[in-house]
């Protein structure tokens, strides 16, 4: 299946899907939330396409019904998604006699707790749609990677007199400091230490340097400093919302 045809595809051990499917370049990102997977494999299976998913759309919704499934089972997948493939949109379905329920993955909460729902009750999608919000926008001060660097008028790093700790001021800075508390994470700074390329570029041997290298490398959670979104940026990370946009016109003779 070289394209997307319908919403949900399915993934087992008679019929795997092919990933010869390209990145879509033509957005923000290029990791579709759009599409979903429905797996019916044993965990071994499960975990071959997590591997191959992770690097094509770590964002895709996956729900799983494991052929060797148990509790201790469907723990392990759930957590290796997330702890190997970095894959947090993915669901275990589990079928009793008189109901079935999704069971989830917080590595947030209690540095890893799981939750079931019972998706026979009518309010299923809305305890869903809670759920994955809440995981998300309260992170239980688990310890995220912030990669920023002094940049005149946005970044600015100061020193705690009394603490000798040290916090960012000026815009980007400032929403650092926001995110953080929102959130409620912990922010572990990681300071660039390359003065040519902070934000990152395309190096000869295919990797990126500065910023995009240190997520693509898993050194870093979040590079905070803005940049231009490009699609060549968008094959290696997933941007927020552009602060502004910028318009090119070329006059070609």
């Amino acid at each position: 299946m070289d394209k997307y045809t319908r919403p949900f595809m399915i993934y087992n051990s008679i019929k795997k899907i092919k990933f010869s499917t390209p990145p879509n370049n033509s957005s923000l990102t290029s990791f579709s939330q759009i599409f979903g997977y429905y797996v019916k494999a044993n965990h071994s299976e499960t975990f071959e396409f997590f591997e191959k998913m992770s690097q094509q759309n770590p964002l895709t919704k996956v729900m799983i019904q494991l052929t060797d499934d148990s509790e201790e089972t469907s723990s392990i997948v759930l957590q290796t998604a997330y702890d190997k493939f970095k894959m947090l949109n993915v669901a275990t379905l589990h079928r009793k006699i008189k109901f079935a329920s999704l069971k989830f993955y917080n590595p947030f909460k209690n540095r890893g707790e799981f939750y079931t729902i019972n998706v026979t009750r009518q309010s299923v999608l809305t305890e869903i749609k809670k759920y994955q919000n809440d995981r998300i926008w309260n992170l239980h001060r688990f310890p995220l990677r912030i990669y920023i660097f002094d940049s005149p008028m946005s970044v600015k790093k100061v020193t705690l007199d009394k603490t000798s700790k040290i916090k960012f001021i000026y815009t980007d800075g400032e929403l650092a400091n926001m995110l953080s508390e929102k959130m409620n994470f912990t922010a572990i700074y990681v300071l660039s230490n390359d003065e040519i390329s902070h934000n990152g570029y395309l190096m000869e041997n295919g990797s990126f340097s500065g910023g995009i290298g240190a997520i693509e490398k898993n050194r870093a959670d979040l590079l905070m400093n803005p940049r231009l979104i490009t699609d060549l940026n968008t094959t290696r990370a997933t941007f927020l919302q552009p602060l502004s946009t910028y318009s090119y016109k070329f006059v070609i003779k």
